[in-house]
C-alpha cells in the first residue's frame, strides 16, 4: 500500500498529465471561488497539491491559508480539522474540495470551525453527493466506496483509524439528509444549502486513475450533453454538490 505522500504525488503525476481533468477540477474551483471575496480571509482545508490556492492568489485573493493534515510542501499551515490553529471568530471563510468525506470526526470539526469562523462566516465545499445514479458507481466502482450505514458523527470507528486520504462517498449526504435543523443549531451552524450537480465530464476523464485522459469528442460531449443539458435532472443523475453552511450568528 502507497503512503500518503506517495498517494499524493500520484495525484501530481495525474493531475499534470490529464488536461481534462484539470478543466473539471477549474469547474468546482470556480465554485469555491464564487462565494470568497478577494478580501475575505478565507482557510483552505485539505490543500493537498495546491491547485484551489494557486487559483485564488492568482485571483487576487491575498489572505488565502492553505492548510493540510500532512506536510505537503504547499500547505502554508500543518493543522488537524478538528482542532483549527485559529482564534474564535479570526476566518471569514472555510472552503475545501473532497476533505468532508475523509474526516474521521465530522461533528467534532464543525464545532471548531463554527469557533474559527466569525460572525456569519460561511463554510462551503464540493463533495460527492449520492443520488440514484452515483450510489451504485460510488458503492462498487470508485475506490473509497459508499457505505450509508455508517455513523455520520464517527463513521471510520470500525475500522479502527484511517489513514489521511482514506474516505467515503457517502459521508456528505449522510450528514446533510440525516442532521436535522435542530442538530446544526447545536453545532453553530444554520441548515446546509446543497446544490447537486451532474459531472459526467469528470467520470469520462475516469478521475486520479492511472492511465490516458478523456477522448476530446467524449469528453466534450458528456460535459455539453449531460452536464449542461440534462443539469434540471442532477437530484436523480448527479453526483457531486455544492453544499453551503452559515454561522448561526
Amino acid at each position: 500500500m502507497p503512503t500518503d505522500l506517495e498517494f499524493l504525488e500520484t495525484h501530481r503525476r495525474i493531475w499534470q498529465a490529464k488536461p481534462r481533468l484539470r478543466e473539471c477540477y477549474a469547474r468546482y474551483h470556480d465554485m469555491i471561488l464564487e462565494h470568497c471575496p478577494r478580501e475575505a480571509r478565507v482557510l483552505e482545508l485539505g490543500c493537498g497539491i495546491g491547485t484551489l490556492a494557486e487559483k485564488a492568489r492568482a485571483e487576487g485573493h491575498g489572505r488565502w491559508i492553505a492548510t493540510d493534515i500532512l506536510e505537503t510542501g504547499c500547505a502554508r499551515i500543518r493543522c488537524d480539522a478538528t482542532r483549527l490553529p485559529f482564534r474564535p471568530g479570526s476566518i471569514d471563510r472555510i472552503v475545501f474540495i473532497d476533505v468532508l468525506h475523509h474526516i474521521a470526526r465530522p461533528l467534532a470539526f464543525f464545532e471548531d470551525a463554527a469557533r474559527a469562523l466569525g460572525s456569519r462566516g460561511e463554510l462551503m465545499c464540493v463533495e460527492p453527493w449520492v443520488t440514484l445514479l452515483s450510489f451504485p458507481i460510488y458503492r462498487w466502482i470508485h475506490h473509497e466506496g459508499c457505505d450509508l450505514t455508517r455513523h455520520p458523527g464517527s463513521p471510520f470507528d470500525r475500522t479502527g483509524g484511517k489513514a489521511a486520504y482514506e474516505g467515503d462517498n457517502g459521508i456528505p449526504s449522510l450528514l446533510c439528509r440525516r442532521l436535522r435543523a435542530s442538530d446544526w443549531e447545536r453545532l453553530g451552524f444554520e441548515p446546509p444549502v446543497v446544490k447537486t450537480f451532474n459531472d459526467f465530464a469528470y467520470f469520462s476523464t475516469r478521475g486520479f486513475r492511472e492511465g490516458r485522459d478523456a477522448i476530446g469528442p467524449i469528453f466534450e460531449g458528456a460535459r455539453f450533453f449531460f452536464d449542461r443539458l440534462l443539469s434540471p435532472c442532477s437530484g436523480v443523475l448527479g453526483s457531486r454538490a455544492l453544499i453551503r453552511w452559515r454561522r448561526l450568528t
